[in-house]
């Protein structure tokens, strides 16, 4: 399922060392809930209809601890 998808797509990116991750959440909502992302900061693209969303969110990555 997605849920599945979006914990492999945040292995692959704490994996390569990815800091950080702009994303509009509505795109992959269990990656944005997961607690390895945090908010670091957010905007908004007004008038986005192209994209279907508003919202941009920059999320930090948080490694686990060995």
């Amino acid at each position: 399922g997605s849920a599945e998808r979006e914990e492999r797509l945040r292995d692959l990116l704490l994996g390569l060392g990815v800091d950080y991750v702009v994303m509009f959440p509505e795109w992959f909502p269990h990656l944005a809930g997961d607690p390895a992302l945090s908010e670091a900061a957010r905007f908004t693209v007004p008038r986005a209809s192209a994209l279907a969303y508003e919202d941009v969110v920059i999320y930090r990555l948080s490694r686990p601890n060995p």
